[in-house]
C-alpha cells in the first residue's frame, strides 16, 4: 500500500504531459484499477482545489484506459491547449484569456469572435521558428472555433477551419505522430461536411486524411479514435457522389464492420446501436443486387439498434432509426405501407420545428413519398396530402438553409403533381415542369449526379405527358431529359433505375407515332421503343423488380400490338402474353388501376384478333370496375369509346348507347374540371366523337329523336367553346365566310352574356338570318 501511495503522489505532482508519459511508462500498473481507490483516498486529504486536481487526474487515467496512453495524452494536449502543452511566458495573459474565451464560445458568438482575434493576435506576435507545438495548439483551437460556431452562420466558417487544419498539419511536419494523426482525423471530418467547393474532391481529401490517421490510430493503441477513423471512412465512401455506387457502399459498409470489433454490444450498446443504424442505411442505399434482400438486411440492422435506441434512453436516435424503418417498408413489397406510416409517426413524437426541425422535415418529406405511391385509400386524397407534407417540409428546408433537401423536396413535389389525376392535366404537368426545373437549379451533374438524373427523368415523364403539339417539341424535350438521365443510371451502376428509365424513353419513342408521321417514321419510332423495353426487362425482371417488370411488359405488349415489323397475328399474341406477364403483379386487390390498365389493353388487343370481340367486352369492363366517371374520368372516357365500338359491331345497340352516355359524363367532369382555355379545348376535341357515334348508334336502335339532341348537344359545345375561344380564321377559310361567322358569333356572344335565349322573329334573330350563319 505505501508503493502504491508513493506512486500516485509522484503522478499527483507531475506537472507536464512529458512528466505523465514517461512515469507511465515506466509504471503502466498505474492504470490498475485498484489504484482508483488509492486515489479516492488521497482525494480526502486536502481542500476543493486538491480534490479537483485528484479528479481531473483520475478523469485522465481512464482515457488511458480506454484510448491508450499515447493517445489520452495527445487529446489532453489538444482539448486543453494552448495551456495545457507550455508557452512563452509573454504569452501568460493571454492564454488566461484565452481559457476563459474557451469556456464561453460553444454558446457565445460574441465569445467565440473574441477568442478567434485573440488567437490570431498571438500568432502575428509569435516569431515562426519559435514554439511550433503552441502554433499548432493555436491553429487547432481557431479551427475548433470556426467549425463548432454556434449559431446558424457556421457553414460558411468550415472552409476557414479547414485552411487552420490544413496549416497546423504544415507546421508539424510529414513525421506520423499520434498528435498528427488525430489532427488528420479531425481535418477529415470537417472535409466530410465541407458545404462549398467540389463534393468529390472534398470527400476524396477527407479519405486521404483518415487512411493516413489511421496507419497511426489502431485499436490496440487508441481504440476509440480507431472507431472514430473507420467511422470517417466509411461515411466519406458512403457521401462519394463519384466512381462505383456500390463499390463504395461495399466499402462503407466494410469500414463500419471494422468499428464493431471495437465498439461491441458490451462495451458501448449505444455506440453499437449507431453502427448498425449506419450499415442499415448503406443496404437500403445498394443499387444492385437483389433489391428485397437488401431491404430485409436494412431492417434487420434497424431492428438490431432499436434495442438500445429506445424512445427513452435515447429519443433523438430513436426517432432517426424509425425513419430509416419507415422507407425500408415503404419499398418492401407486401403490405407495408401503414407500417411504414406508423413509423414516421413514431418519429414525430419527438421532431418538431422546434425540438430538432430538420428531422422534423425529413419526416414529413418521407411521409410525402409515402403518400405518393400510398395504393389503398382515394388516390386524390393521398396525393393531396403529399403535397401538404412536401409543403411542411420545404417550410425548413429552403433554398437558402438546405439546397441539397430542398431540391430533393422540389423533385417530389414535380411527381406529384404529374400524377394528380384531377384538376387541370396541363396545369398540373406545368407545375410539375416547374419543381422539376427548380430542383436541377441544385441537383448539378457535377454536384449531385444521383439527384441530377432523377430530376432529370421526372422532368422527362412531365414533357411525355404534356398535350403533344404537332411538330412534337414536348416528346423531343421528353428524350433529351430521359437520355440526360442515362448518363448517369449505367446497367452496371443503377440497373434499377437504368431499366426505369429506359422504360420511360420507350413510352416516349412510341406516343410520338400518334403525330401522324410517315409509315417509316412510325416503324423507327416504335422499333427504339421496343428495344428500350427490352434493354429494360433485361434488367428488371420477375423476381427481381415485380412492380417494374410488370409495367416494362405492358408497354411492351402497347408496342408489339403495332409494330409493323411482325405479321397482324403474331403482333396480338405477343402483345396478350406481355398483358398477362403484368397481371402477374398487377392484381385487383394490390394495384386496382395498373389491373384496369392491363385489362382495358387486353380488350384493345382482342379487338383486333378475329373473333375476339366477346372477350374484349369481359375485359373493358373489368377495366371499368375501377376506371370510373369520378375516379378517373379521362381512361374512363377511352374504356368506354373502345366498349361502345365493340358492341357496336356486335349489333348491340343499347348496350353501345348506354356506354356512349357513360363516356359522355366522364367528358364533362374532365372538361368542368379544366382551368386552362387551352385544356377545355382539347377535353371537348377529345369528346365529340363521342355524340357523333352516340348519336349514329341511337339512329341504329330506331331512336331517332335521341340521335337529334345527342348530335346537336355534341355541335353546341363545339360552337360555344369556338365563340368562347374567339379563334383566328383557319388556314383555307376564305375571308368572306370568316367575316359572317365573326358577325354570327358576336350576336351569340352578346346573347350568351346577357344570359336570355334569342327569342324567334326578334331583333337578334334577324341579325343572324343576315348574317347567312342560321
Amino acid at each position: 500500500m505505501d508503493d502504491q501511495r508513493q506512486l500516485v503522489e509522484a503522478f499527483l505532482a507531475a506537472d507536464t504531459t512529458a512528466a505523465i508519459r514517461e512515469l507511465l511508462a515506466r509504471h503502466p500498473e498505474l492504470l490498475a484499477p485498484e489504484f482508483v481507490e488509492v486515489l479516492a483516498v488521497v482525494a480526502e486529504e486536502g481542500d476543493e482545489d486538491w480534490r479537483r486536481h485528484v479528479e481531473v487526474r483520475q478523469e485522465l487515467l481512464a482515457r488511458c484506459r480506454e484510448r491508450g496512453v499515447a493517445f489520452a495524452l495527445e487529446e489532453v494536449s489538444r482539448r486543453q491547449a494552448p495551456n495545457a502543452i507550455g508557452y512563452p511566458e509573454e504569452f501568460g495573459g493571454d492564454v488566461e484569456e484565452l481559457v476563459r474565451l474557451r469556456a464561453a464560445r460553444a454558446v457565445d458568438p460574441v465569445a467565440a469572435e473574441q477568442l478567434c482575434r485573440l488567437c490570431e493576435s498571438i500568432l502575428d506576435r509569435l516569431p515562426l521558428d519559435q514554439d511550433p507545438n503552441f502554433r499548432v495548439a493555436l491553429l487547432v483551437e481557431l479551427a475548433a472555433a470556426m467549425d463548432e460556431w454556434p449559431g446558424d452562420t457556421r457553414g460558411p466558417r468550415v472552409g476557414e477551419a479547414v485552411a487552420y487544419l490544413e496549416q497546423a498539419l504544415g507546421v508539424l511536419g510529414p513525421d506520423p505522430t499520434p498528435y498528427r494523426a488525430v489532427i488528420e482525423k479531425n481535418l477529415g471530418a470537417v472535409y466530410t461536411r465541407l458545404p462549398t467547393g467540389d463534393r468529390a474532391r472534398n470527400l476524396e481529401r477527407a479519405r486521404e486524411c483518415f487512411t493516413a490517421a489511421a496507419l497511426v490510430l489502431t485499436p490496440e493503441a487508441a481504440p476509440t479514435f480507431y472507431v472514430e477513423t473507420r467511422i470517417g471512412l466509411a461515411q466519406a465512401f458512403q457521401k462519394m457522389p463519384t466512381g462505383d455506387r456500390t463499390e463504395n457502399l461495399l466499402q462503407a459498409r466494410e469500414h463500419y464492420v471494422e468499428a464493431l470489433q471495437v465498439r461491441t454490444q458490451e462495451t458501448d450498446p449505444l455506440g453499437w446501436a449507431s453502427l448498425w443504424h449506419d450499415i442499415g442505411n448503406v443496404y437500403q442505399a445498394l443499387p444492385t443486387g437483389d433489391r428485397n434482400t437488401n431491404l430485409n438486411q436494412a431492417e434487420d440492422c434497424y431492428r438490431a439498434a432499436l434495442q438500445y435506441r429506445t424512445l427513452e434512453a435515447a429519443p433523438l436516435d430513436h426517432a432517426s432509426t424509425q425513419l430509416g424503418l419507415a422507407n425500408v417498408y415503404r419499398q418492401q413489397s407486401g403490405d407495408n405501407p401503414s407500417r411504414a406510416l406508423d413509423c414516421c409517426h413514431a418519429a414525430l413524437r419527438v421532431y418538431s420545428p422546434e425540438v430538432k426541425p430538420f428531422g422534423y422535415a425529413c419526416a414529413q418529406n418521407l411521409l410525402g413519398v409515402i403518400h405518393t405511391a400510398l395504393p389503398t385509400g382515394s388516390a386524390e386524397q393521398n396525393l393531396h396530402r403529399a403535397i401538404d407534407h412536401f409543403r411542411e417540409a420545404l417550410g425548413i428546408w429552403t433554398l437558402e438553409a438546405a439546397p441539397a433537401e430542398y431540391a430533393s423536396v422540389q423533385t417530389h413535389l414535380g411527381e406529384v403533381y404529374r400524377l394528380l389525376p384531377t384538376g387541370d392535366p396541363t396545369a398540373n404537368l406545368e407545375r410539375a415542369i416547374t419543381c422539376s426545373r427548380e430542383a436541377l437549379r441544385v441537383m448539378t451533374l457535377e454536384a449531385d449526379p444521383i439527384g441530377f438524373a432523377t430530376a432529370q427523368n421526372n422532368l422527362g415523364l412531365a414533357y411525355g405527358d404534356l398535350p403533344p403539339d404537332p411538330r412534337g417539341n414536348s416528346y423531343r424535350a421528353a428524350i433529351t431529359c430521359h437520355q440526360e438521365a442515362l448518363r448517369v443510371w449505367t446497367p452496371d451502376a443503377f440497373p434499377q433505375r437504368y431499366a426505369e428509365t429506359q422504360n420511360n424513353l420507350g413510352e416516349v419513342y412510341r406516343a410520338i407515332t400518334n403525330l401522324g408521321h410517315s409509315e417509316e417514321q412510325t416503324r423507327t419510332n416504335l422499333e427504339l421503343a421496343a428495344a428500350c423495353f427490352e434493354r429494360a426487362r433485361a434488367v428488371s425482371t420477375f423476381d427481381t423488380a415485380p412492380g417494374d417488370y410488370a409495367t416494362i411488359m405492358n408497354n411492351l405488349g402497347n408496342t408489339y400490338l403495332y409494330l409493323p415489323s411482325l405479321a397482324p397475328a403474331d403482333r396480338t399474341q405477343r402483345a396478350i402474353e406481355c398483358y398477362h406477364e403484368a397481371l402477374r403483379v398487377w392484381t385487383a386487390e394490390a394495384a386496382p388501376q395498373d389491373y384496369a390498365m392491363a385489362q382495358m389493353n387486353l380488350g384493345v388487343a382482342y379487338t383486333v384478333s378475329p373473333g375476339g370481340d366477346e372477350r374484349a367486352v369481359e375485359y373493358f369492363h373489368a377495366a371499368l370496375q375501377f376506371y370510373t366517371p369520378k375516379a378517373s374520368p379521362v381512361r374512363c372516357r377511352a374504356v368506354i369509346a373502345a366498349l361502345a365500338a365493340v358492341y357496336r359491331r356486335l349489333k348491340n345497340w343499347q348496350a353501345a348507347l348506354d356506354a356512349y352516355h357513360i363516356g359522355i359524363a366522364a367528358g364533362e367532369l374532365v372538361y368542368r374540371a379544366g382551368l386552362s382555355a387551352t385544356n377545355r379545348s382539347t377535353q371537348v376535341v377529345a369528346t365529340a366523337p363521342l355524340f357523333r357515334n352516340a348519336s349514329f348508334t341511337a339512329v341504329r336502335g330506331e331512336r331517332v329523336g335521341e340521335a337529334l339532341v345527342l348530335l346537336e348537344r355534341g355541335k353546341t359545345r363545339l360552337l360555344s367553346e369556338a365563340l368562347r375561344l374567339r379563334a383566328t380564321r383557319p388556314p383555307g377559310v376564305p375571308a368572306e365566310i370568316w367575316d359572317r361567322f365573326e358577325r354570327a358569333a358576336a350576336v351569340v356572344r352578346e346573347s350568351l352574356e346577357s344570359k336570355h335565349p334569342v327569342p324567334r322573329g326578334s331583333r337578334r334573330n334577324r341579325d343572324l338570318e343576315k348574317t347567312g350563319m342560321r
